[in-house]
């Protein structure tokens, strides 16, 4: 086994035991049938497919055995289309909260994050999705910026 192919072993070997752990960690959580599910960004270091699997288990928990979750999440448009309500925070303090339309707001996004970002609907699900806009020259090219 040359190199490139012991990394790229060893990457799909990190993903997969990742998964593998959290879904341990969920499962040994429901074992001990909680009202609440406390989750710390679930999907940190998972790849989209993994992503979407873990936050589907999780919705699905939600809905299905009446189960309270509570997560952490740095990924905006993943909280709108996975979650009912959201909280933001800002240096612990509770800046924004409420359905996803109500608290994924340009101005508040800027305020807490620094960052310049327009709020869409999402075409399919009709939730807030976040478009970044990359600050300075090497921003969007001539004639390619949002409006």
């Amino acid at each position: 086994m040359n190199i490139e192919m012991s990394h790229k072993w060893l990457v799909s070997l990190s993903v997969t035991l990742g998964i593998l752990i959290l879904l341990w960690a969920i499962g040994s959580a429901l074992a001990q049938e909680p009202e609440i599910l406390l989750l710390d960004e679930p999907t940190l270091h998972l790849d989209i497919n993994h992503q979407i699997e873990i936050l589907e288990l999780v919705k699905c928990l939600n809905r299905e055995r009446s189960l309270t979750v509570l997560a952490t999440m740095h990924d905006l448009n993943l909280a709108a289309l996975y979650f009912d309500r959201l909280v933001m925070l800002n240096e612990g303090r509770v800046v924004a909260e409420g359905l996803p339309a109500e608290v994924l707001q340009q101005d508040s996004i800027r305020r807490v994050f620094g960052a310049k970002v327009r709020v869409e609907e999402h075409p399919t699900h009709h939730t807030p999705h976040i478009i970044v806009l990359p600050p300075g020259p090497r921003g969007w090219p001539e004639g390619r910026a949002p409006r």
